[in-house]
């Protein structure tokens, strides 16, 4: 995947930001209706990349999405850019006292620049389980041991978000939230019929 003008074009028109609105008023939406049924031991999980954190300043150059090594050596420059809209709620989940924890398929070895990527955008210091790769060579399956070991500190994860189906896979948690994400394209559905929530 490239960057064409169909995805520029969405970007630039303001639609993947409205987008994003859309799936982060629905995830307060879950969080405040949980928190009514049973206010202890909730926990959200929220992905990384263009979840939080756009790479749109290096996906934009026309380099091939699928080129990870290379993806990764730029996350070491700490430049990715904020996605506002879920900037904005997780300082809200933070100020309701949740428990927030961001699953990443981010390496250990990134850990440092992602850290500095947060602080430079002026993003709470996080929870992150970053992935040891020997350990995880798989993201998905690391994502769902981290899930698994959540639960089974007696958290119950009341929404997982993430951009690309393999983030859902596994279970260990109530409610899912899908953000949309130009770069990974599943089917030729607009991208926007793609994110949403599953129950």
């Amino acid at each position: 995947m490239i960057y064409t003008k169909d995805i520029k074009d969405y970007i630039n028109n303001g639609s993947y930001n409205n987008d994003f609105k859309d799936i982060v008023t629905k995830g307060k939406t879950i969080v405040n209706y949980e928190l009514l049924i049973n206010p202890n031991k909730k926990a959200v999980i929220i992905d990384i990349d263009e979840t939080i954190l756009s790479n749109l300043p290096y996906l934009s150059k026309q380099i091939h999405l699928n080129d990870v090594n290379k993806l990764c050596q730029w996350q070491m420059s700490s430049q990715c850019q904020a996605i506002e809209p879920m900037v904005d709620f997780y300082h809200w989940l933070l100020s309701l006292n949740i428990p927030t924890f961001f699953v990443t398929a981010r390496s250990l070895q990134l850990k440092e620049a992602t850290l500095d990527n947060f602080n430079k955008l002026h993003i709470n210091t996080p929870n992150i389980f970053f992935r040891d790769e020997k350990k995880w060579p798989i993201p998905k399956e690391f994502k769902i041991a981290m899930r698994k070991e959540m639960t089974d500190n007696n958290f119950e994860i009341i929404l997982n978000i993430g951009d690309q189906p393999t983030d859902f896979e596994g279970g260990y948690w109530k409610r899912a939230l899908k953000v949309p994400n130009p770069f990974y394209i599943e089917s030729k559905l607009p991208w926007h019929k793609k994110s949403g929530v599953a129950a």
